[in-house]
């Protein structure tokens, strides 16, 4: 099954000099991002989100809130999501918020914006939807995947029936073959305004499509695009909204597509999982727990691109951080636009201080002495420059942890106190390019260790037969000997990464590795 990425935003709060809040944006933006992920085998992006901690020990989620969304945020994470987010992923995209339109003085021309939290009625701090599609055009040109944009908003259909046509993706209408999987449906005509449900927690654009994708996933039945028009359309009549579409073709593009085929416990299969090799990588990660004092510690991940090590860094933390689902966790991807002060920015918004070196330690210091794990985690840091890292490590990593160093003895402290490097190999695997070794220097807590992700040997397949007795319940109509055979058979295939690997092994035993998987850490 392909990999599936969805960016789901929800913004709740305005300026209220401009616009009223909408108490229903938040709440259709995370109902769709649970059914997407249910639905759809889809790894969502939650915008804006916070990380959710059960008092009960079950393990944390994140989740659209009630917070402001302002336009820098909002602009990085929808131009991350269309640029950086890997060609072969099929994309969906679902905003929920205030749009409105803006007629120009000069050229008479009505232009339609996408509201940020900040946003004002001439514009500013707004985008553009003509901006918005040529991100969109752009996207299409690098990729033939699927693309589906969802959105639920006031004027949203000047995206079709104006802006789009007439400026960024007219060669794309021109050339309609060339892009079948591309579709989107928007809440109200150009000129209408989009309702809330009287009745529900939903706008009514919403509320209609939640109800289409319900009742094809309870009758297991493939959701696609143009089905959903189709219902959406059904489900508004009469309440004096219409929903726009335009597909391109897209007609065949599924949005519901997953079906439950096991009724065992998906976190069983995940803990056998955590069984299958990176054990070396595991046993170092271990040492580090058991000998260091403090616990305070750097690592950097790498390896090839789709070499899994989001989840070898799943592992290393699910199986051996102490009280692991109450940790106090920060997770940031990296762009080729970020430097060291956007950094500490967003490090600073989490936890709610000036952004500066000072205040971020001495609030993460605050943290530490709660007794709970403190962990930083920084995917895809091979788009940061050496110059960035290196300013980032003497500026805030080194002073964090001789801080700590204190800390810790003063207060006897014993939790973790972590930072993760993840580098995901989008520019190919390279070996950390600061000070590192292969295993922890007590001495110098600071250094980075370095855990590298490889291809899969034979042996690690003996996995298979070794939990042969836990995996059985997962079976679909086939031995444990036949997936041992095809999965060394396929491993042996030229460039066959360990991400691939994890994949087929998932869909064998009913589950999609990308939606059951790897989104369990992720999400915070």
């Amino acid at each position: 099954m392909p990999q599936r990425h969805a960016l789901v935003i929800g913004i709740s709060q305005y300026r209220q000099t401009c616009w009223r809040n909408l108490a229903n944006a938040c709440h259709d933006a995370e109902k769709i991002a649970q059914y997407l992920e249910t639905y759809g085998g889809y790894e969502v992006t939650r915008v804006p989100s916070r990380y959710i901690r059960p008092d009960s020990g079950e393990p944390g989620f994140s989740q659209v809130v009630d917070h402001k969304c302002q336009f820098e945020d909002l602009v990085q994470e929808i131009r991350d999501f269309l640029t950086n987010t890997d060609p072969s992923y099929e994309l969906l995209i679902y905003f929920g918020g205030h749009g409105f339109l803006v007629s120009r003085v000069v050229s008479g021309q009505t232009v339609g914006y996408l509201a940020a939290s900040n946003s004002d009625k001439q514009g500013n701090n707004a985008i553009p939807l003509n901006e918005f599609n040529e991100l969109l055009a752009e996207r299409l040109r690098r990729s033939t995947t699927k693309l589906v944009v969802l959105l639920d908003c006031c004027y949203a259909g000047s995206i079709i029936e104006g802006t789009l046509e007439k400026q960024s993706l007219q060669p794309i209408m021109s050339l309609p073959s060339q892009y079948p999987n591309f579709g989107i449906l928007a809440s109200c005509r150009q000129s209408q305004l989009s309702y809330e449900s009287d009745v529900s927690r939903h706008g009514l654009f919403t509320e209609a499509v939640l109800r289409a994708m319900d009742e094809y996933y309870a009758k297991k039945k493939v959701l696609t695009f143009a089905a959903l028009v189709h219902e959406v359309g059904l489900n508004l009549r009469g309440t004096g909204q219409e929903a726009a579409d335009s597909s391109f073709q897209g007609s065949s593009i599924d949005i519901v597509n997953s079906f439950p085929v096991n009724s065992s416990n998906k976190n069983n299969f995940i803990k056998i999982l955590g069984r299958f090799n990176y054990v070396q990588q595991k046993r170092r990660f271990q040492v580090f727990l058991e000998d260091a004092n403090p616990r305070i510690g750097a690592f950097w991940l790498r390896g090839e691109r789709d070499s899994a090590q989001k989840w070898l860094l799943s592992q290393l933390w699910l199986q051996n951080v102490p009280n692991s689902t109450k940790a106090i966790k920060k997770t940031l991807t990296m762009t080729t636009r970020q430097n060291t002060e956007r950094i500490l920015e967003k490090l600073a918004t989490w936890l709610q201080v000036e952004a500066t070196p000072e205040a971020l330690i001495k609030r993460i210091l605050e943290n530490c002495k709660t007794g709970e794990t403190v962990a930083l985690v920084f995917y895809q840091v091979e788009y940061l420059d050496k110059g960035t890292l290196e300013e980032l490590i003497n500026t805030f990593w080194n002073p964090l942890v001789k801080a700590a160093q204190k800390t810790y003895l003063r207060h006897s402290l014993d939790n973790p106190l972590l930072l993760f490097m993840v580098d995901l190999g989008k520019k190919g695997d390279h070996p950390c390019p600061i000070n590192h070794s292969s295993d922890y220097n007590a001495e110098h807590p600071e250094q980075f260790v370095e855990l590298v992700t490889q291809r899969f040997q034979d042996r690690d397949f003996r996995w298979l037969t070794d939990n042969q007795t836990e995996l059985h319940p997962f079976l679909k109509n086939v031995s444990l000997e036949a997936i041992k055979k095809d999965m060394i058979d396929d491993n042996h295939l030229p460039n066959t990464k360990p991400e691939e690997v994890f994949t087929e092994l998932c869909d064998y035993f009913g589950l999609d590795w990308h939606s059951d998987i790897t989104r369990q850490f992720l999400a915070g």
